[in-house]
């Protein structure tokens, strides 16, 4: 994980907590932007899922559930400022009881990532976010593959399958 505490005071990282337990990562894509990431782990998953958000969102926003209360479609009640997503009843919730670990990326400019010239929702070139993402699944699949040994990295899991073989699991 890559070290930025100012910039983690300077966004409150320290001061919230996100629910359902998730590891939480970081790292430098090619233009030295610090992406951050999240994953839901579970034991003896049948399969990986990575979640990608959409432009002016970011993961937790996507995939968790927002503690609020409607009360029309221009208010909101925030129930806790601590805890803005919850895991519960959230579709990261939903994949981990179904077997998945699940990993989540804020892409650059958008949730806790940094953005390119430091503008929220500003890319460089839109292929980026491609490039960043590709890294990203190469950063995973390292970590499993136990090329990350700080992480506690290890071997990538095996599905096996009725005829005995094992195969890596899949990404979705």
């Amino acid at each position: 994980m890559v070290e930025r505490e100012s910039r983690d005071e300077e966004i409150g990282l320290r001061r919230t907590r996100l629910d359902g337990a998730p590891k939480h990562d970081s790292f430098l894509n090619k233009d030295g932007l610090l992406l951050r990431s999240y994953g839901w782990l579970v034991k003896n998953a049948i399969g990986i899922i990575i979640l990608l958000h959409g432009i002016k969102c970011h993961a937790r926003l996507n995939y968790l559930r927002p503690n609020v209360e409607i009360i029309s479609d221009d208010n909101i009640i925030v129930k806790d400022e601590n805890n803005y997503y919850v895991y519960e009843d959230s579709w990261v919730q939903y994949f981990n009881q179904h077997g998945y670990s699940v990993f989540g990326l804020d892409l650059q400019g958008h949730g806790l990532s940094d953005g390119f010239e430091n503008l929220r929702y500003n890319v460089k070139e839109f292929d980026d976010f491609s490039y960043d993402l590709l890294q990203y699944i190469s950063k995973i699949q390292d970590s499993f593959n136990g090329c990350n040994e700080d992480d506690g990295g290890g071997t990538l899991p095996f599905l096996d399958n009725s005829l005995g073989e094992r195969k890596p699991l899949p990404i979705y």
